[in-house]
C-alpha cells in the first residue's frame, strides 16, 4: 500500500489539471496493485496466488477495485486505448459472467461451446480461404469487414482479474466474437457503431461494461452525431439485440460458408438503419 500512497502524492505534486491528476493517479494505481505479490497461501484457499490461467492476475477484492476505479479514470483521459476498457471489463462483470453460463448452459449450442471452448484462430492460409468463399457468405464478409477496416483478430486484449477458468474463458469469448457482431450489424469501428454495439451486446448479456462505454463513450460525439445516436442507433440497438436469438449461443466458427442474409433471418437479426 506504501507503493500506491507513493504514486498519489507524486501524482498530486506535479500534475497540473483534474485529468491529469486523474489520469497519472490511475496508472500509479494500476502499476502499484498488477506488482503487488501475493503471499503462499495453500492450495484451494480464497487467496490462492497461483494463476488459473494464461494472463490470470489474481487479486483480493480491494486490489480489484483500485484497478477498475484506476482503468476508468484512464478510460477517460485516453479513450482510444482499448486495453483500460477490457482491464474494466474485466472487473466489472464478475457478478455478471455466471449469468452469461446460465443462459448458455439451457441451450445446446451453448453448452457445446463451453464442453469445447472453440477460439478464434486462423493460419495465414486459413485466413486467405475466408477471402475466396463467395461473396454471399458469412465467412467472405466477416474477412472483408476485416480487411477493410484494417483490423486484426489477434488484437483482443487477454483476460486478466477474473478468478474463474471458466467465467474467464467466456469473457474471452465475448471478446472474440465482438467482430462477428460487427459484421453481421453491417456496423463500421467508427464511435457512433462502436457505441451502438455497446448497447447491443449489453442489451444481450447484461455485461456492464457495455452500459458504461455506451453511456460514457457517447461525450465523445459531435452534437449531430449524438442526436442520430440516441434518436435512431441507440433504440435499434437495444430493439435489435432484444429481438434477437442470444448471439453469445451461435457457433460461429461452423457459419463460415452460410450466407449472410440466411444467418441473419436464423437469428432475427438487421443491418444498421441507413439515414442517408
Amino acid at each position: 500500500m506504501s507503493l500506491i500512497k507513493s504514486a498519489l502524492s507524486t501524482v498530486l505534486r506535479s500534475a497540473t489539471s483534474p485529468i491529469a491528476i486523474g489520469g497519472m493517479a490511475a496508472v500509479g494505481v494500476v502499476k502499484a496493485v498488477q506488482g503487488f505479490k501475493s503471499p503462499n497461501a495453500k492450495l484451494g484457499s480464497t487467496r490462492n496466488p497461483y494463476p488459473l490461467y494464461d494472463g490470470h492476475k489474481p487479486t483480493s477484492t480491494p486490489q480489484k477495485l483500485m484497478v477498475a476505479a484506476g482503468s476508468a479514470l484512464l478510460s477517460v483521459s485516453d479513450p482510444t486505448n482499448p486495453d483500460h476498457i477490457a482491464v474494466l471489463g474485466d472487473i466489472t462483470s464478475i457478478p455478471y459472467l455466471s449469468r452469461v453460463r446460465d443462459m448458455m448452459l439451457r441451450d445446446p449450442t451453448g453448452r457445446q461451446i463451453l464442453k469445447e471452448r472453440p477460439r478464434i484462430h486462423f493460419t495465414p492460409e486459413e485466413w486467405e480461404g475466408l477471402g475466396k468463399m463467395p461473396s454471399n457468405t458469412f465467412g467472405y464478409a466477416y474477412y472483408n469487414y476485416m480487411e477493410s477496416q484494417n483490423i486484426s483478430w489477434e488484437t483482443r486484449t487477454k483476460v486478466q482479474y477474473i478468478d474463474d477458468e471458466e467465467l474467464a474463458y467466456i469473457m474471452t469469448r465475448h471478446r472474440e466474437i465482438h467482430d462477428f457482431y460487427h459484421t453481421i450489424l453491417g456496423l463500421s469501428i467508427s464511435v457512433s457503431d462502436e457505441l451502438t454495439l455497446k448497447w447491443f451486446e449489453y442489451t444481450q448479456t447484461g455485461l456492464p461494461v457495455g452500459l458504461l462505454a455506451g453511456t460514457f463513450g457517447s461525450l465523445l460525439l459531435q452534437p449531430k452525431q449524438k442526436l442520430a445516436f440516441y434518436s435512431v442507433y441507440m433504440p435499434w440497438a437495444i430493439k435489435c439485440a432484444k429481438n434477437a436469438k442470444p448471439l453469445f449461443n451461435v457457433y460461429w466458427e461452423k457459419q463460415w460458408d452460410k450466407p449472410i442474409e440466411v444467418l441473419r433471418s436464423l437469428l432475427n437479426l438487421a443491418v444498421k438503419p441507413d439515414l442517408k
